[in-house]
């Protein structure tokens, strides 16, 4: 098993991928600036953000199925599953970078709607909606995006390698 690990670099992409997600998911995905003050999101304490952790350690489980595996179909399977999960990171990643308004709006946290302009609401989503459109609350992407969006990348590139690479045992 431990040659497998070594010679197939697709591995090495998707468990480290894998372990970077999983740590950017505790990091700060956005940031919002409002009348009282401002406010960050980290990807772990929204809805979005519990389910793209789990799907981390997935892709970093699919690591390990490529490693694990002899057959070329069960190494196919895993490659996808590992794919899937990076294009998942990706995705997300992205779109706080490139649509944070977009991203703060569709992972509404009510804490940090109330910390960032100092009132209560009952409809988190269409307060940030409503905030974002009379200018009284902006939302910019934070470093936690980066690494997410990186994370998912390295996991694509793991899981493309996984498709195509073959294990080929060392000669005695």
């Amino acid at each position: 098993m431990w040659d497998r690990i070594r010679s197939n670099p697709g591995v090495w992409g998707m468990v480290l991928g894998g372990a970077v997600g999983f740590f950017g998911m505790y990091l700060r995905v956005l940031k919002l600036t409002g009348q009282a003050g401002s406010t960050s999101i980290r990807a772990i304490s929204t809805s979005i953000g519990t389910t793209l952790f789990f799907g981390a350690i997935l892709a970093m489980i699919a690591g390990a199925g490529v490693a694990v595996t002899s057959g070329r179909g069960w190494r196919i399977f895993w490659s996808i599953v590992g794919f899937l999960m990076g294009l998942e990171l990706a995705a997300f990643g992205l779109y706080c970078i490139f649509s944070p308004q977009d991203a703060a709006t569709r992972i509404a946290n009510a804490d940090a709607y109330q910390a960032a302009t100092g009132l209560g609401t009952t409809t988190v989503s269409e307060s940030f909606k409503t905030a974002f459109a009379a200018n009284t609350l902006s939302a910019s992407w934070a470093i936690g995006a980066v690494v997410v969006t990186l994370a998912g990348l390295l996991i694509l590139i793991g899981a493309i390698f996984s498709f195509t690479w073959k294990y080929k045992a060392a000669e005695r």
